[in-house]
């Protein structure tokens, strides 16, 4: 059975590129306070290994100092969906 993306792109190629999201925990130093907070970037799956890491392929996808990983992640799930 053909996936249902290959019926809504009518006969044109459909690509699928897999997009690794990884979350971070970082410190800002604001007047002597260390104020902890999540950081979420995310690279193209389908890169070689020497270029997944290099700084122009890695992009800022959000952040939060409330938040959660779990939470951060959830969100960006639902702005991908």
């Amino acid at each position: 059975m053909p996936h249902p993306i290959r019926a809504t792109a009518k006969g044109m190629p459909v690509y699928f590129v897999p997009v690794m999201i990884f979350c971070d925990d970082v410190s800002g130093n604001v007047s002597k306070q260390w104020n902890k907070h999540h950081v979420a970037y995310a690279s193209n799956g389908s890169l070689p290994r020497e270029l997944l890491d290099k700084g122009c392929n890695v992009r800022f996808v959000g952040a939060s100092p409330n938040l959660g990983p779990l939470e951060l992640l959830q969100g960006i799930k639902e702005s991908f969906e």
